[in-house]
């Protein structure tokens, strides 16, 4: 009988032990590290986004796919990726992987998160330039020029998305904004004239030089103002 005591004490002690281990090692998931950013969204295409950092200091541009992940609105309510759109402020979850591309792109991403709304000022100037092209396109151009004059519309963080969303739609351009100097004869010129802006309005210029011969510069004049975080005309 003492024997029969003796293994029962035994068993109930490695049961013991096995239960309160199992309750100390947490699963593999939740043993991920999780890491988080924010970031501004300037251009998104289909289920792309095209991304700047909140940050200052961060001068890289980034790129996510929403297709398939959850997406929570300010209040934490479940929204579809079709919420998302440019300007808007998010905290992306990711498995702390950043893949070192142009641009660069999270390995995972596993949630998605709006915390505001800025302005679409990038996707808002991209549509106004691609509107200004005639039939031949930007693309019969071996190299554009984006330069400005006037208020400062676009930081340059902003201008380096202005240049990759333009060299995306129009492939076998090369943009470059506020170049230096001209090292091709082949350039067009694109000028963005900010002749007045507040908060919530702006007054723009935009000037296309082709630079195609006898082709005449194009011109435009154009007034918006900022509603729930869209430039409208």
């Amino acid at each position: 009988m003492r024997r029969q005591w003796g293994w029962l004490s035994i068993v109930l002690a490695v049961g013991l032990l096995f239960a309160a281990a199992c309750r100390r090692t947490p699963s593999a998931k939740e043993s991920e590290k999780k890491a988080h950013i924010e970031l501004e969204i300037v251009y998104k295409k289909n289920q792309q986004c095209y991304a700047i950092s909140s940050s200052e200091q961060d001068n890289s541009l980034y790129s996510f796919n929403i297709a398939g992940q959850p997406v929570f609105d300010e209040e934490g309510q479940s929204v579809t990726a079709r919420a998302l759109t440019s300007g808007m402020i998010v905290s992306l979850e990711y498995d702390g992987y950043i893949l070192e591309t142009f641009p660069r792109q999270f390995s995972d991403v596993s949630e998605v998160r709006i915390i505001g709304t800025k302005s679409n000022d990038v996707e808002f100037l991209t549509s106004q330039i691609s509107e200004m092209f005639p039939s031949y396109g930007i693309s019969n151009i071996a190299r554009w020029t984006v330069s400005f004059d006037g208020e400062s519309f676009l930081n340059a963080r902003e201008k380096r998305a202005l240049e990759m969303i333009l060299e995306e739609k129009y492939e076998g351009a090369t943009v470059t904004c506020e170049p230096e100097q001209d090292t091709t004869d082949r350039v067009g010129n694109i000028m963005v004239s900010v002749n007045e802006m507040t908060e919530s309005s702006v007054s723009l210029q935009i000037r296309v030089e082709p630079g195609l011969g006898q082709t005449l510069p194009l011109e435009r004049s154009i007034s918006a103002s900022l509603q729930d975080g869209i430039w409208t005309i």
